[in-house]
């Protein structure tokens, strides 16, 4: 009698060990609320579009989406914070250019930027404008771009944010392949 009560205390556990990890996977996903990090200051573009997105997939999940801007570093601080985050898809991140390619190739990160973090989504594809009063004298970058030649203008670059520089050295290389000089001088 023993032997048949220990038997169904094994078949029981044995069962419930089974059960267990089907009864994990049969929560749907989300069942808390998620957290998109974006490692900018709030209030701007990254964070605007963190916002939105924040918002539509509320209404598509039915779960809250909250955004936090750890910031600093250049943005290394809120992405190594998703980087030690759990793997459970409740903690991402909206990183883009600075985040995940030049921080990489500019600094030693405490994090692996290809081992540590898998794509989801591309959510935007943002451009860069020149833009100049409407009394400027070129009225399109090929006679921007040949003033600068001439030096007719000077044309200076700024960042779109205190000490980043990213934006104005990213698309340096572009405008001298294409106008063959260095026409933007750093502004200050």
């Amino acid at each position: 009698m023993a032997s048949h009560i220990e038997r169904r205390k094994f078949l029981a556990t044995l069962g419930g060990a089974v059960a267990w990890p089907l009864a994990a996977q049969a929560q749907s996903y989300p069942s808390r609320p998620i957290t998109i990090v974006v490692p900018f200051p709030a209030g701007g573009p990254t964070d605007a579009l963190a916002r939105v997105l924040a918002d539509r997939m509320k209404g598509a999940l039915g779960q809250s989406v909250i955004v936090e801007n750890p910031t600093g570093a250049a943005g290394t601080i809120g992405t190594g914070r998703v980087a030690r985050a759990a793997p459970d898809g409740y903690t991402v991140i909206l990183g883009h250019w600075q985040t995940h390619v030049v921080n990489g190739a500019t600094y030693a990160l405490p994090y692996d930027l290809v081992e540590d973090f898998t794509p989801i989504s591309l959510v935007a594809d943002c451009p860069v404008w020149f833009v100049g009063k409407a009394t400027l004298p070129p009225k399109n970058l090929g006679e921007l771009l040949s003033a600068g030649r001439a030096e007719v203008l000077l044309l200076c670059g700024s960042a779109d944010a205190v000490g980043r520089h990213d934006s104005t050295l990213k698309n340096k290389p572009y405008i001298r392949a294409g106008c063959g000089a260095d026409l933007f001088k750093p502004f200050r």
